[in-house]
């Protein structure tokens, strides 16, 4: 191919390397321009408006953006045609000058191209049509300018820029974003007219590609974005069904794990490490999910466990439910807009009818038996719940000591909870104050020490060391035993200081030698030597003493105190620890756990640290809801009636709703060696017989199906957490119609 010839026909070499170049020339290239410019706002034009759709773009290193903001999609698609990049500068002209309308402005100029193509058909040179466009922009612009109005408004009164900026939030066009609109449309489809020759490097012919992610309408594929062929794309119908499908097998993973009978799932790590739970938070942690929409669930279960720190199973369990639901819809031909506003809808009526049902749980610190059955009903469905009734009130108890009742307010933070393998799992002990994994120094000091006032170091127990290299030369007797007098009188004076200043134990970050531990020993000074920075900062906040850098520095004021520091020995293997009791601060405490080994011990770290939340929530706020299942079917009664009431298509997706909210009681039923639908159908009936929405799943065959009977309870504000959570993530996945991402091959 030659880019131009002489009379006789023979090419000219005009261009370096030309044989390696490609050239479109008169109606060919404005077809290819237009065709290009097209492309891009149609993947934009289901993001136009408040019911516009969200495109999943995954970059190359896994980095995932879902949006419907027409200015971030074109900016995250690595476009590589030029007409192509001339949409993305459009749209980011509108992003930069008004900051708002980027995807209609994407879609008009798309618009113009289309009627301008027409009129190419029809012979119309395109000069003339970008003059007619010319014309018409100003026509627009003119009538915008008449039908406009003035909106007046003063410091004292915000209303009217509140209303516009509520407008822009919903996606209407207030006029000066639409003369911009105009402006913008107009330019870039001129351009594109105007422009009848296009040169670029040759590529291998379209056709070959794998998947091109634009086409004109005779369905040939564009080369829009840098290496397309390495990516895949997914759009509309089966974009969503993928995504769902994502979200169902995740959602069916953890369905055996929910309720009291649910089944562990062992985990094992690349390095061999075994983590054994039915905790969904932790199954999901550890699975080494790659999916995006696989991602979306492990995060709405972190989302659970950081706000509630219970319900991390059910709420995925849900969502998954409503997907399953979803799927059934689109199937039928509902549009999943209208599917995700009849779940809002219906998580609205579902939420309120948590409100009505509730109970409150009254307490006191001398009554803690409401909060212990609350936290049993969470340990029911762990590992330990043959012990589920001391470790509870272990919990509560911790809960109590941290508390301040009064703002209803509980800081974990200052609940430590330590293990160690060994003993069994009656053995969990709480102790009030801390425990450190460490013991005395020196075997001969006493093992326990009452009203003790601890000096808390961070300097070591040693001579000073110069700064800079240094060397002694010893050469008689006389100079050595003055070097070791010395040395022995720094030891001497660092004893003493501590004991001058009245400190009955010594705890110090640092170690100290032979010389310094005897000397401890001599002067009756307890010690414990090699103590981390976390656990020196609990003693501090425990005791109410200071963590002193220096000896110089040390006075009786910054000494912590404690009623009792003592050292206990496990079996038979030498471990010993020091537990630091009846400190000055009471508000920090110590839950110890014993176990057979290291799974057991942390599968029960995870149990309690649940039972702590519950406990935690319940002082928030102390309103209730009974379990197995009977807040689910009760909900799912009340939505399943309120859906007469709304005649639009929403109405399918809050029956589906209502449907969805079964699945949690029929996966207890299932998981407890029930029949599932037989079951379901049972406390249903009975539930509306009877008017009475604490019938659930009997899954410990107690022989009734009246939680309150039971004892069985949750609290309100994690079961309303679960609804709204799992909604507006199945709300996400519903409205992601366009998925491009790095593909597999």
């Amino acid at each position: 191919m030659a880019l131009a010839f002489d009379e006789f026909g023979r090419p000219f070499i005009l261009i370096k390397q030309q044989d390696e170049k490609s050239r479109l020339r008169g109606l060919d290239a404005q077809k290819a321009n237009i065709s290009a410019g097209k492309a891009v706002s149609r993947i934009l034009r289901t993001s136009l408006g408040p019911k516009g759709m969200d495109k999943m773009l995954q970059s190359p290193d896994g980095d995932v953006v879902i949006t419907n903001d027409g200015a971030t999609i074109l900016e995250q698609m690595d476009v590589d045609n030029q007409i192509a990049k001339l949409m993305v500068e459009l749209s980011r002209s509108q992003d930069y000058e008004i900051g708002d309308g980027t995807t209609g402005v994407v879609v008009l100029a798309g618009a113009l191209l289309e009627q301008a193509e027409q009129l190419l058909e029809r012979g119309i040179h395109p000069i003339r049509i970008a003059e007619g466009y010319e014309m018409a922009s100003r026509i627009a612009f003119e009538h915008l300018d008449r039908i406009a109005q003035k909106f007046e408004f003063e410091v004292s009164n915000i209303e009217p820029l509140v209303q516009t900026c509520m407008t822009t939030l919903n996606s209407k066009i207030p006029p000066s974003r639409y003369k911009s609109q105009c402006h913008y449309a107009r330019k870039a489809s001129t351009f594109f007219l105007k422009s009848d020759s296009v040169r670029g490097c040759n590529t291998e012919n379209p056709e070959d590609k794998k998947m091109a992610l634009a086409f004109d309408e005779f369905g040939r594929p564009f080369i829009l974005i840098k290496q397309q062929d390495e990516k895949s794309r997914l759009r509309g119908l089966d974009a969503q069904k993928a995504n769902i499908s994502a979200g169902k097998a995740v959602s069916r993973i953890l369905r055996t794990s929910l309720g009291p009978k649910g089944m562990d799932k062992m985990l094992q790590s690349p390095d061999g490490d075994v983590v054994i739970t039915n905790d969904g938070a932790t199954i999901l942690e550890q699975m080494d999910v790659d999916n995006q929409i696989a991602k979306l669930m492990v995060e709405l279960s972190r989302s659970q466990d950081y706000e509630i720190g219970d319900g991390t199973t059910g709420v995925v369990v849900l969502a998954g439910a409503l997907l399953e639901q979803a799927e059934q819809l689109l199937e039928r031909g509902i549009h999943p807009i209208r599917i995700a506003e009849g779940y809002e809808m219906a998580s609205r009526i579902a939420f309120e009818h948590l409100d009505r049902i509730a109970q409150k749980f009254e307490f006191e610190v001398s009554n803690i038996e409401p909060l212990v059955q609350t936290c049993m009903t969470t340990l029911n469905s762990k590992m330990v719940n043959r012990c589920k009734r001391s470790l509870a009130e272990i919990a509560v108890k911790a809960v109590l000591s941290v508390a301040d009742l009064e703002r209803k307010d509980v800081n974990l933070d200052l609940i430590k909870v330590e293990g160690k393998v060994g003993g069994k799992l009656e053995d969990t002990e709480l102790v009030y104050g801390i425990t450190v994994d460490k013991d005395m120094s020196h075997p001969q000091m006493p093992k326990r020490i009452e009203d003790a006032k601890i000096a808390i170091l961070t300097c070591p127990f040693e001579p000073p060391k110069p700064k800079t290299k240094h060397k002694v030369d010893i050469d008689t007797v006389e100079k050595f035993q003055t070097l070791r007098l010395q040395e022995q009188k720094y030891f001497d004076d660092m004893v003493q200081k501590c004991k001058d200043v009245g400190a009955t134990l010594v705890i110090c970050q640092w170690g100290f030698d032979d010389e310094a531990n005897h000397l401890l020993m001599h002067r009756n000074l307890p010690a414990v030597r090699w103590v981390g920075g976390v656990e020196l900062e609990l003693i501090a906040i425990a005791t109410g003493g200071r963590i002193v850098p220096r000896f110089q520095e040390l006075t009786p004021e910054k000494l912590g105190k404690a009623g009792v520091v003592r050292e206990k020995s496990f079996g038979t293997t030498k471990d010993r620890m020091l537990y630091i009791e009846h400190c000055a601060n009471s508000r920090a405490v110590t839950i110890f756990i014993r176990g057979g080994n290291k799974m057991m011990i942390e599968e029960t770290k995870r149990s309690v640290h649940d039972a702590l939340c519950v406990a935690r929530n319940l002082i928030r706020n102390n309103s209730i809801v009974y379990g197995g299942g009977s807040a689910e079917v009760s909900c799912s009664i009340a939505v399943e009636a309120a859906a007469d009431r709304y005649p639009g298509v929403e109405q399918y997706a809050i029956r589906a709703f209502a449907d969805a909210l079964d699945f949690v009681p029929m996966a207890l039923a299932e998981n407890s060696g029930l029949q599932p639908i037989e079951t379901l159908s049972a406390v249903k009936s009975q539930q509306i017989k009877e008017n009475n929405p604490y019938c659930g799943i009997d899954c410990n065959d107690v022989g009734t199906t009246d939680m309150r009977e039971q004892n069985v309870f949750e609290t309100l504000i994690g079961k309303q957490q679960q609804i709204l959570l799992a909604t507006q993530v199945v709300k996400m996945i519903l409205k992601i119609d366009d998925v491009i991402s790095p593909s597999d091959f």
